[in-house]
């Protein structure tokens, strides 16, 4: 379990440029949950991941990692980096290695994983992102963007921590790549950890979180089920944010049909209306 007791981080605390990141915050993340950590930009959602990753020390309150306080003890970041990693945005802008093969297994390397096991947890890690092993000698400076972001995803679950957090992990991409990503988030990586999305994308966080966790001027301000939180408009907007697509549609279509079903996806607004012709077509 990630848990976050009486957290505050508190940047230039003794300057005029004084600012309060994170103030009192109490969280707990259990195992194989994903979970969308939202708010607008400057709401601490960047100082919270580095703190649940432990880059940032907090200036007051204490980080656990399942059996490691690492606010108390002096943990080594290997041994951190096992349990608890970060895809930062745009990962792509720092490949290194002339081939897939060589930049995904330079995660698996840096952890331990002796040679004659890399190729396979390279090439596990690549199907897990839905590339195959014809990828492995190919440049990753040649790839499309959403290939370049599925090897950068690559690179880190090749580690195989047992909690993932993401940072806007769809952010520019196009509607092609989006939909990969999140189709891979759901189907294969989130198996057997925990996901953590941060991102402003409220589509993105309808669809690939069960969680939401809002943060408003560092301060949590929601921690609840996804369909807790989206379907209360009045709390969405009124921290600045705005109701998914998929939302939208589905209260416009509730006014149209007072049976009107949940959507998790678009092929499910497409499959309903659908049957809704075939009935009004007799």
């Amino acid at each position: 379990m990630l848990e976050l007791k009486e957290v505050s981080v508190t940047y230039d605390p003794h300057t005029r440029f004084k600012k309060e990141a994170l103030v009192d915050v109490n969280l707990q993340i259990g195992e194989n949950e994903r979970v969308a950590i939202v708010g607008r930009i400057g709401s601490g959602k960047s100082t919270l991941i580095e703190v649940l990753n432990g880059l940032l020390i907090p200036t007051k309150g204490e980080v656990i990692i399942d059996e490691f306080n690492i606010t108390k003890e002096k943990i080594k970041r290997r041994e951190i980096v096992k349990k608890i990693s970060v895809v930062f945005q745009h990962p792509e802008m720092q490949f290194f290695a002339e081939t897939v093969f060589e930049e995904v297994a330079y995660g698996a390397r840096n952890i331990g994983i002796g040679e004659d096991k890399i190729k396979d947890a390279v090439v596990k890690a690549l199907f897990d992102v839905g590339l195959d092993d014809s990828y492995l000698q190919k440049s990753p400076f040649e790839l499309s963007g959403g290939e370049k972001r599925r090897v950068a995803i690559a690179s880190i679950i090749v580690m195989n921590p047992k909690y993932l957090i993401l940072d806007e992990p769809t952010s520019n991409l196009d509607f092609s790549g989006k939909s990969s990503i999140i189709s891979y988030l759901k189907e294969r990586i989130s198996k057997d950890r925990t996901l953590i999305f941060v991102t402003h994308d409220m589509d993105e966080a309808f669809l690939l979180s069960k969680r939401v966790i809002a943060i408003n001027e560092g301060r949590i301000f929601f921690d609840g089920a996804t369909s807790q939180f989206f379907n209360n408009t009045e709390l969405v907007e009124s921290i600045g944010l705005e109701l998914p697509f998929l939302v939208k549609v589905k209260k416009y279509l509730s006014r149209c049909f007072p049976d009107c079903e949940d959507f998790e996806d678009f092929d499910s607004i497409v499959q309903y209306l659908l049957r809704k012709r075939s009935v009004y077509n007799g």
